[in-house]
C-alpha cells in the first residue's frame, strides 16, 4: 500500500511539473494569439500527461525558445521534441536526396537511358 502512495506522489509531481511547464511555455510563446493560448492551456490541464506533452511538442515546433530542454523529464523528451532519426548508412547513389529533393543519378543509369534510344 505504501508503494502505491509513493507511485501516486511521483506521478502527481511529474504531472504538476509538466502541466506547469507547458502552461509557462504557452504563456511565453509570442506566436500564439489569446484564444490559442487559452485553448492550449485547457488542453494541458484537462488531459493528463498527454495534453502537456502535446502542447509542449507544438510549442517546441513553433517557438522552441519558450521551453528549456533540460526541464523536460526523460520519459517525455521524445514525445515533446520528437525522436531523432538515424541516418541510413546503406544508401546508394540512386536514392532520393531528402535535403535537396533532387535525385542523384549514377553514370550507369545515364548510360542505360542512352542505350535504349
Amino acid at each position: 500500500m505504501e508503494i502505491l502512495l509513493v507511485i501516486a506522489a511521483v506521478a502527481t509531481a511529474i504531472l504538476l511539473w509538466l502541466n506547469s511547464l507547458a502552461s509557462l511555455a504557452v504563456k511565453y510563446d509570442h506566436t500564439l494569439d489569446k484564444t490559442q493560448k487559452i485553448a492550449q492551456t485547457f488542453v494541458v490541464w484537462l488531459v493528463p500527461f498527454f495534453g502537456a506533452a502535446f502542447v509542449l511538442h507544438l510549442v517546441s515546433e513553433h517557438y522552441p525558445q519558450a521551453i528549456p530542454r533540460n526541464w523536460i523529464p526523460w520519459p517525455f523528451k521524445n514525445m515533446v521534441f520528437g525522436a531523432k532519426l538515424k541516418p541510413n548508412k546503406s544508401r546508394d547513389d540512386r536514392e532520393i536526396d531528402h535535403v535537396g529533393g533532387s535525385r542523384n543519378h549514377s553514370a550507369r543509369e545515364s548510360h542505360d537511358v542512352s542505350d535504349g534510344d
